[in-house]
């Protein structure tokens, strides 16, 4: 027909003689509908069908509920009071949202009570801020195994189970993450720069990484729909405390990291990343590349850093025998995390915590946060309890406009085995002298060999 070979079938479900293009010669139905009346006669397969059915309308409309209370939320922060549905209605029609609700809906929104009760926990805003007169006290808060501060609003049982409602803050200050996003980090130590590579070059691979890793599927499906819709990266400077920095120099770097990471994607096929750079802490790191961490000065010009390790990691029995100072965490009843001391000596001392005045360090703060990192810059400034309490509310009234997140810890803080303790140079040369540097650090045998040879290794 028309110069198009045709081939003869009979429909399997209905028995009805059609015909359709060789290309298609495997199609066993005339219709779909008849495929599907001839599949659905399965039990098993009509079942599964359905509930895939109804898990696919179940999230569309989970997502629906996000926005309405999305819409609900932010109508109540500009009204200053509850909205009705009319005015409900109409602010999501002018987003782009359906109002749809009722009871016959079997995932949405039955009632209007309902959209009011979950905009009253959609997000929480910052109405205002007040400067409160006198002193208070301020509580550091840390909650072991979870990490997370929550403020919890209200409460309720849902399937026999408790769940509360408040804000959630993580430790984590570099990265503003949306919900089910995954963190993306790599970084760059310019003072290490030795001219053998150009530093263009160096930000450009750097850049082209973090996208890559990208790339690789989550085996959550949310998370990985998330990263795939943001495409954000973190390419970090480290040791920024260790080389002369200019306001030019960081647009430099920013504009060739962004214009890459652009390039790159377009390459790719993917969206461009909604952000690019950072400064993380960077404590293991640092050490490993003999660099001051992220944004922060040299705790000191010597000093004991402390380093947590669960009892059964096999460095254990290698730092153990190469002399390193240990001792029981004293956070952790079990006993099964020790915390070794190891003496540092700053690369160089032309400012530490222990010399910088509070005021540089925001100063710092800001100045990174502006001209290189468009995603946060995670900084513990420190201050001097003694002289500098009373500046704090100053300079945090004065900068923290300028952040996207910050925290402050006093020079002298009491914690019990803090990760950084200064010394003078006798206390630092008496524990390196009891330190075997020599050890190979290969305590546990062959270890990696044995225990990974699957090709997956225990974890620790």
């Amino acid at each position: 027909s028309d110069g198009v070979v045709l081939v003869h079938k009979t429909c399997e479900g209905c028995g009805t003689s059609f015909e359709v293009p060789h290309a298609y010669r495997e199609r066993s139905f005339c219709s779909m509908s008849c495929g599907n009346v001839y599949i659905n006669t399965d039990p098993q397969v009509k079942a599964h069908r359905t509930q895939g059915v109804r898990k696919t309308y179940q999230v569309r409309m989970q997502d629906l509920r996000v926005k309405q209370a999305g819409v609900c939320s932010s109508l109540a922060f500009r009204l200053g009071r509850k909205p009705n549905r009319k005015e409900w209605s109409r602010a999501c029609k002018d987003e782009g949202i359906t109002s749809r609700i009722g009871p016959t809906l079997k995932f949405g929104f039955r009632a209007f009570s309902e959209v009011l009760a979950a905009g009253a926990v959609y997000n929480h805003k910052v109405d205002k801020v007040e400067d409160l007169p006198g002193k208070h006290t301020v509580y550091n808060i840390t909650v072991d195994d979870f990490h997370t501060v929550a403020l919890v609003s209200s409460t309720r049982v849902k399937r026999g189970n408790k769940c509360y409602t408040g804000v959630y803050v993580g430790n984590c200050g570099e990265v503003n993450l949306h919900d089910k996003e995954s963190c993306n980090l790599a970084e760059v130590f310019p003072a290490k720069f030795d001219g053998s590579v150009d530093a263009t070059v160096i930000f450009k691979l750097v850049t082209r990484y973090g996208l890559r890793q990208r790339m690789s599927p989550l085996s959550d499906p949310e998370s990985d729909q998330v990263q795939r819709s943001n495409m954000r990266v973190g390419v970090g400077l480290g040791g920024i405390c260790d080389f002369e920095y200019t306001k030019e120099l960081l647009a430099k770097w920013y504009s060739i990291v962004r214009a890459e990471a652009d390039s790159y994607a377009d390459e790719l096929g993917v969206n461009r990343p909604i952000a690019v750079t950072t400064v993380k802490p960077s404590g293991t790191i640092s050490l490993l590349t003999g660099s001051s961490p992220g944004i922060h000065a040299p705790f000191a010009p010597f000093y004991i850093r402390r380093t947590r390790i669960a009892d059964n990691d096999p460095m254990v029995g290698a730092l153990q025998e190469a002399g390193v100072p240990w001792e029981y965490d004293a956070y952790d009843q079990t006993k099964h995390t020790l915390v070794f001391e190891f003496p540092m000596k700053a690369p160089h001392t032309r400012v530490t915590v222990q010399s910088e005045r509070a005021r540089d360090q925001f100063e710092r703060q800001a100045q990174i946060q502006h001209w290189w990192s468009d995603n946060a810059v995670s900084a513990t400034l420190s201050f001097d309890p003694n002289t500098e309490r009373e500046e704090m509310a100053g300079l945090l009234k004065e900068y923290v406009p300028q952040f996207k997140s910050t925290s402050m810890l006093a020079k002298t803080h009491g914690y019990t085995q803090a990760p950084y303790e200064q010394i003078d140079v006798d206390e630092y040369a008496r524990r390196v002298s009891q330190i075997d540097a020599e050890h190979p650090l290969t305590h546990g045998g062959d270890f990696e060999i044995d225990e990974c040879a699957s090709g997956a290794c225990p974890l620790r």
